[in-house]
């Protein structure tokens, strides 16, 4: 072997701990990865002739490999170190704005791998701005691709669209191998076909592929873009069997990290290590927030530069935070937007008074949005408002998650389609005179939206300041806006107290810690500036600081503050638990590695690799009974035979049927109970078929139903005695 090969002498592992952890680790994503594509029959066959001369089956199987490598994909694209001018890159776009100019210029001087964190209003291009440096980087380093990250698999969808235009006219002429990445990837048809040419398209000689070896979780990172959750990410820093084969498919990329403000404490601390470790790997990253805490500033950048903390230089918001690989830390303002002004006033939760300001809001005409913190809120609201007759049925939209994904797809085109930009950038013929979208927070972020006039329930400030971002958004929209609606309005619905609010369900959304201080904050208020007061309001709600005159007040924020603290180190621990080491730590590679279930949901939790704290799932396929037959809708066109596998199309279909639950007493009644064939398709392993009949599924001895509803989605009903 060694005359056959003749390897280099002498190679001694780097001695640093990091450098040699962060070696050990991509040689071991490597040799995986070599080890699958030569375990292919189809392109390395078992030899019939045991009398081979050694020479010539090594020059034989390195031809195979060739060949391997470029069927499946592996050649089709390399960075050539060329780069283009914002204009080229976005000719849509008729000049940079002040911040994507800003971005323009520091993008070409700062030394890599590096760390910016552009940090801007909603609508001022931060998108453009991140894939025009994501390029030049790559360029730069000749690195081996992208990878878009976003806080949801709808998030995902969404930028998936807008990379997968950007490429096509950036690399016109080249094949690139794009991925969806994320669990529901499947139904994304036009993302993940094999193959997919334009062949239609006679001025391009390029393509964009889903390459088929690559559609596989643990190898879709491989590939070099992909538009996916940060999900798949993190999964490269969790103790499961394969992370090393995630990092090195992360290596020598450009990252971008988009909403950042979304992450919890338990999703941040695995972000914190990630960081870290895509610094050592040489991986340039971009993270995108609209508001963003200055704790979560300096923690973001001392991560990423493998430090316990960093003096980080204060720069007014919006701003450009720069970390570059010689560890200078740069704060850069940008300059800010013409500041506007949100009227603020606050109203009671409860429906009947909902009812009565949307009535005299939108007594003239326009289009509102009523965005609650619970799917069950949002649910109650909509049929309140349905009996009070406020609009017409089909200008009244309920628009949540937990409806089938193929119904949810329908009304976020319906939404998108009545609320959103017009294609060809004037006014959207299709917006409605007057109507009322209720939703929870689906539409909080992402999608580009606008709204004469908002109530919403109270949530933390930042996402507040993220819900008033789709209020008047268009400019396009001012000159039809109703008169008494041509200034944008938020109303706040919580309990309204005289001395110390309590609210309810929300706790168990948000802490209260955090709504007390939102409530603090913005109580009295008439009015607010954005993004003028931006950074105040969100330092007044994350900041170190409150200060409490009142005594039963004061210690009623400092038990909340306390309990926030409690839950915080919990979550920090559960994190710490099954993270891999950091790059710098020598006992990495002696580290136990508890082999976190990547798929399973079955499991206990304390062997999943998970990424979010959150409670179990259970993931239904909705399928109806029609005079005695099952099928996969309700009116009965498409009867199912639940005990034959279904084949790749019928796969698709059932999942487009799939609703998550996360109710404890629906996981625990539907929690390892199916009976199909599905557990040999892997994408439908874990989902349970529910059969509806006339909308509804009983539980338990009848005391619960699960009812299904095409306007209202999935409920839980308690049946009366």
């Amino acid at each position: 072997m060694l005359e056959i090969f003749n390897p280099q002498v002498g190679f001694d592992l780097p001695q640093e701990d990091k450098e040699r952890n962060a070696f050990l680790t991509l040689f071991s994503g490597f040799t995986s990865v070599a080890d699958w594509i030569g375990s292919m029959t189809e392109f390395f066959p078992y030899e019939k002739s045991v009398d081979v001369a050694l020479e010539k089956y090594a020059a034989r199987a390195s031809a195979n490999a060739e060949n391997a490598l470029n069927d499946l994909g592996w050649f089709n694209w390399q960075a050539d170190g060329k780069t283009l001018t914002f204009k080229e890159m976005f000719p849509f776009i008729a000049a940079p704005n002040s911040v994507q100019q800003t971005i323009i210029d520091e993008a070409a001087k700062t030394q890599l791998p590096a760390l910016l964190i552009l940090e801007s209003p909603t609508g001022s291009g931060k998108t453009e701005a991140a894939l025009y440096a994501a390029d030049v980087w790559l360029q730069a380093q000749r690195g081996s691709g992208m990878y878009i990250a976003m806080p949801t698999q709808a998030t995902s969808n969404q930028m998936y669209d807008r990379v997968e235009d950007f490429l096509r006219k950036r690399y016109k002429d080249e094949i690139l191998n794009l991925h969806l990445v994320h669990g529901g990837a499947l139904l994304k048809d036009a993302a993940q076909s094999e193959n997919i040419y334009d062949e239609d398209k006679p001025d391009s000689q390029g393509a964009i592929r889903a390459e088929g070896w690559f559609l596989p979780r643990k190898r879709t990172l491989l590939a070099p873009f992909g538009v996916g959750t940060v999900d798949q990410a993190l999964m490269s820093v969790l103790q499961t069997r394969h992370f090393f084969v995630r990092m090195f498919g992360l290596q020598n990329k450009v990252v971008i990290f988009d909403e950042v403000h979304a992450y919890d404490t338990y999703m941040s601390e695995l972000f914190k290590r990630l960081l870290a470790w895509l610094k050592q790997i040489g991986v340039s990253v971009i993270v995108l927030s609209a508001t963003l805490p200055e704790k979560t500033r300096r923690e973001l950048t001392a991560a990423y530069l493998g430090l316990d903390e960093v003096d980080v230089p204060p720069a007014k918001y919006p701003r450009l935070t720069l970390a570059s690989g010689d560890g200078v830390i740069q704060s850069i303002p940008l300059e800010t937007p013409s500041s506007r002004i949100v009227q603020l006033q606050a109203c009671d939760v409860q429906p009947q008074t909902i009812i009565a300001h949307l009535r005299t809001a939108l007594q003239n005409g326009g289009c509102a949005a009523v965005i609650c913190n619970r799917v069950k809120r949002a649910q109650d609201l909509y049929k309140e408002i349905q009996a009070a007759g406020l609009v017409p049925d089909e200008d009244l939209i309920l628009f949540h998650a937990r409806f089938p994904f193929a119904r949810r797809e329908e009304i976020e085109a319906n939404v998108l389609g009545r609320f959103g930009k017009d294609k060809n950038g004037g006014k959207n013929p299709s917006r409605p005179q007057k109507s009322i979208v209720i939703a929870t927070q689906v539409i909080e972020q992402s999608l580009d939206l606008d709204f004469d006039y908002m109530i919403s329930d109270l949530a933390p400030v930042d996402l507040l300041i993220q819900r008033a971002g789709r209020l008047h958004r268009h400019s396009q929209n001012d000159s039809d806006r109703p008169q008494n609606l041509k200034t944008p309005a938020l109303l706040i619905a919580f309990p309204q107290v005289n001395d110390i609010p309590k609210f309810g369900d929300d706790e168990y959304v948000y802490e209260r810690s955090v709504m007390l201080k939102t409530w603090l904050t913005l109580k009295g208020k008439t009015e607010i500036s954005l993004p003028q007061e931006t950074t105040a309001l969100i330092e007044a709600v994350y900041g170190e600081e409150v200060e409490i005159r009142d005594e039963a007040l004061r210690k009623e924020m400092e038990a909340a503050i306390e309990k926030a603290k409690e839950n915080e180190r919990t979550e920090i621990f559960n994190a710490i638990s099954c993270l891999i080491y950091a790059p710098s730590n020598e006992d990495l590679i002696t580290q136990r590695n508890n082999q976190l279930e990547e798929d399973d949901p079955t499991v206990h939790h304390a062997f999943r690799a998970m990424t979010r704290s959150a409670d179990p799932g259970v993931s239904l396929i909705c399928l109806h009974r029609v005079n005695g037959v099952v099928c996969l809708d309700p009116e009965g066109a498409t009867p199912l035979d639940l005990s034959a596998k279904p084949d790749k199309e019928l796969t698709k279909k059932l999942l487009r049927q799939n609703v998550n639950v996360q109710n404890r007493m629906v996981v625990n009644f539907f929690m390892g109970k199916s009976e199909t064939t599905w557990k040999d398709v892997a994408a439908l392993k874990y989902a349970i078929p529910v059969i509806f009949e006339n909308g509804r599924f009983m539980l338990d001895g009848k005391k619960h139903a699960l009812n299904l509803d095409r306007y209202t989605g999935l409920t839980l009903q308690k049946e009366e005695q």
